[in-house]
């Protein structure tokens, strides 16, 4: 169980910036969890412990592997879906987080949105 407030708000964040990459709503996520969306914005601020069941089901939702979601780092993502846009690429779990930098659209097709 995480309950470390500080522990708890970093991975908070972590969830928060995997979803928005998703562009899935909190109320989405609540939904997929089977809670309120007012009690999944508690675990993104840290303000719930978070057991090892809750935390695994919510990767599991992002589509990405609790230890992904443990040593996510933002500034990564960025570097590498930079790297990939208008060229191939080996498909990533960190670059298929992002709608506009997806491993499918291979043959150097980038996001028309800017």
């Amino acid at each position: 169980m995480i309950t470390n407030i500080t522990e708890r708000m970093e991975i908070g964040y972590k969830i928060k910036k995997i979803r928005e990459f998703r562009n899935f709503s909190q109320e989405y996520m609540a939904e997929l969890l089977g809670i309120t969306q007012g009690s999944y914005s508690k675990i993104e601020k840290g303000q719930t412990k978070l057991d090892i069941d809750r935390f695994q089901l919510i990767a599991g939702v992002l589509n990405v592997e609790p230890v992904f979601l443990l040593n996510f780092d933002e500034g990564k993502v960025f570097e590498r879906c930079n790297r990939c846009v208008g060229s191939p690429h080996k498909p990533e779990n960190i670059c298929s987080i992002s709608a506009k930098c997806n491993p499918k659209k291979m043959g150097g097709q980038a996001d028309e949105q800017s």
